[in-house]
């Protein structure tokens, strides 16, 4: 084909992608529609290039090594290595782009809908202020409300799930297991030396003499002896046999799908409440502004001094749940928060914000002094500037020192990672399972190929002393029996495979039952005490759980957060809460200053934090907000993994630290 033919073609690939798109864009029958059409567009051509530069990147590598000093050859495998390198920049640059630079064009999907939730039964009408807050409730979700009884760990469930799988999958699969075996064996006793006849080819040796210093020696010569094809049916002696059990196996089959059909709606069950669990996290904390929250105690002070201090204006404060199911959250609970969705938010002014007002202040002092014909305009301005800086830094201002870490996004990751793994286990577990039918389905295709035509045909001559005859006869099962023995290996592999994520999730559901039994225990001792734990305090409690360190990290981590918001409205305490995102320019508690999130957030990077939280020393995200690799290319992050290339989620993000404010003298 020539190079006019190639463009030609490249030429109306592209025309009918683009007229695709143009169309869906034109024709779309909503801004929803729009806005998704747009995404999807974007998202697919970065992944599909990503692809192709990686997989064009290697057919220059295949072409480098195969060169073999063929300079031309050299100089087009050197060409395709550039090309591929610079696409894949050219892609990564487009995706930074987009998601850092042009933010509305990468984020354009609509807005996701709140869920559907009772709305307050009477609002008053009348003028006045209406302050909903979205009720997030991670510790009421993760250890249940009053009864105890966990909305995201519903162990029964999952116990339910295991018994289904030890007690009937298992055994159904291993009759599958048996079954391959069996057709295999089966096929092995399929014979074309006994069943089949050679027939057509040459049938002539000829004798030949060679001298070997002074002895004759008389051989054989192949002249024209051998077989054109073999008659007959190799497994003639056990067609009935396989017969009866390909019957039995399709009986089997059918009961692995029925068990699989069984376990559908129970696994969609278990894994409704770890996908709403996911979002309230990702789109209740993320979405809030600023991460502003405030636990219990604090959303109570707010309603009593919007009560008080604004007793003309009528204040309604409703309660807006992210989930419907929780009627009332648990007593005593330090991680269930509330974030303003409308109304006022509460601002902490910075030295930087003082000092522009001191700054504007001195400008229009200055200037009174030198245009008295504006005197009284600029006095008012004077008076409102000086208002504003009597409200900015009456008494406090931010320090820089934030000595507490709160690492809730990373443990977040370690609560969610067994709950996670349990359900990605399940849904392999079934997914190996139709495997294994599939291809013991594939195993009685090889066999259906089985016949005459696959038996050896051999011709060979004789000895020399009986004239050299030539013998013709056909040899072997006649069956695929490599492919055979290839896919009778694959169940083998896929059921051990099961049985090891079957003996994984029962370890996994020990853990769990563990966390519930001694997180009342847990929590007793971390929070309800007069003082505050200390460092050797800590590590006894990590002592005496082995089993339930995610539970103490946790607890920890709540009694840390409740702290640093009831001790805000102390004055001589004056603790702030800050997330990371709003800590560059602050001091983290090894009193280095905060510059790049990406690392200075993370647990591991902190001494005070590993100290009080040993489990996230040697921290990944994987769950929980998971790196973009890790959510749309996993088999990739998998090699990367392989090669000692670890890619990072950024749970770091949802992490907090409790910041010091001190007094202005």
């Amino acid at each position: 084909m020539d190079n006019k033919n190639t463009s030609l073609i490249k030429i109306l690939i592209f025309s009918f992608l683009f007229f695709s798109f143009f169309f869906g864009i034109v024709f779309a029958a909503s801004a929803f529609e729009l806005a998704q059409k747009l995404r999807n567009f974007i998202d697919n051509a970065i992944r599909v290039g990503v692809i192709l530069a990686f997989l064009s990147l290697v057919w220059g590598g295949f072409l480098y090594l195969t060169s073999a000093g063929n300079e031309k050859q050299l100089q087009k495998a050197k060409d395709q290595i550039f090309k591929s390198f610079l696409g894949i920049l050219i892609l990564l640059a487009g995706w930074v782009i987009l998601s850092n630079i042009r933010v509305e064009l990468r984020e354009l999907a609509p807005v996701e809908p709140l869920p559907i939730v009772e709305a307050p039964k009477h609002i008053p009408e009348k003028e006045g202020m209406y302050l909903p807050f979205a009720e997030i409730p991670v510790e009421t979700y993760i250890k249940g409300g009053e009864d105890n009884k966990s909305f995201l760990l519903d162990v029964e469930l999952i116990k339910e799930i295991q018994k289904i799988f030890e007690e009937e999958l298992v055994p159904a699969l291993k009759k599958i297991n048996e079954d391959a075996d069996k057709i295999v064996n089966l096929m092995s006793q399929c014979s074309c030396s006994g069943n089949t006849e050679p027939t057509g080819g040459g049938t002539i040796c000829t004798t030949q003499e060679k001298t070997v210093g002074t002895s004759t020696i008389k051989y054989c010569e192949k002249t024209d002896c051998w077989v054109e094809k073999c008659v007959g049916d190799p497994c003639k002696n056990v067609r009935d046999d396989i017969a009866r059990a390909i019957q039995e196996n399709m009986e089997d089959i059918l009961k692995v799908m029925e068990i699989k059909e069984k376990l559908e709606g129970k696994i969609i069950s278990m894994m409704e409440p770890i996908a709403k669990f996911y979002y309230v996290i990702t789109k209740g904390i993320q979405q809030c502004p600023d991460y502003l929250v405030f636990n219990r105690e604090y959303l109570s002070v707010i309603k009593d001094i919007v009560q008080l201090k604004f007793k003309e204006i009528s204040w309604v404060v409703s309660r807006v749940p992210f989930l419907e199911e929780i009627k009332n959250l648990r007593k005593w609970s330090f991680a269930d928060f509330y974030c303003p969705k409308a109304g006022i938010a509460s601002h902490l002014p910075t030295q930087k914000d003082v000092k522009e007002l001191q700054k504007e202040y001195e400008r229009l002092k200055d200037a009174l002094e030198k245009k008295q014909e504006e005197k009284e305009l600029l006095e008012l301005e004077k008076k409102y500037l000086g208002e504003a800086l009597k409200e900015a830094a009456p008494q406090h201002e931010f320090a820089l020192a934030c000595p507490l870490s709160i690492p809730f996004g990373e443990t977040m990751e370690k609560i969610l990672e067994p709950v996670t793994q349990l359900r990605d286990n399940i849904l392999l577990i079934t997914a190996l399972a139709k495997e294994m039918t599939e291809e013991l389905d594939n195993l009685h295709r090889a066999y259906f190929q089985c016949g005459s035509d696959l038996c050896d045909r051999i011709g060979e001559c004789g000895s020399a002393d009986a004239n050299c005859p030539c013998l013709r006869y056909c040899r072997g099962t006649g069956c695929p029996m490599m492919d055979a023995l290839a896919k009778k290996a694959i169940i083998w592999a896929k059921y051990e495979a099961i049985n090891n994520f079957i003996s994984t999730n029962q370890n996994l559901i020990k853990k769990i039952e563990k966390w519930i039994e001694q997180w009342e225990e847990i929590e007793k001792r971390v929070r309800r005490r007069e003082t505050p734990l200390t460092q050797d305090e800590i590590k006894k409690i990590y002592q005496d759980y082995p089993e339930a360190k995610e539970v103490v990290a946790f607890e920890l981590m709540a009694a840390r957060m409740h702290y640093c918001f009831a001790q805000a409205k102390d004055v001589e305490a004056g603790w702030s809460l800050t997330s990371c995102q709003s800590s560059l320019g602050l001091l983290n508690p090894e009193n280095k200053l905060i510059t790049n999130i990406n690392e200075d957030c993370k647990c591991a990077t902190s001494t005070e934090c590993t100290t009080s939280f040993p489990i996230l020393e040697t921290y990944r995200c994987r769950y929980f907000s998971p790196h973009w690799l890790q959510q749309y290319l996993p088999w990739l992050v998998a090699i990367l993994d392989f090669l000692g290339i670890h890619i990072e989620g950024d749970c770091y993000n949802f992490n907090f630290f409790c910041c010091r404010l001190s007094k202005t003298k």
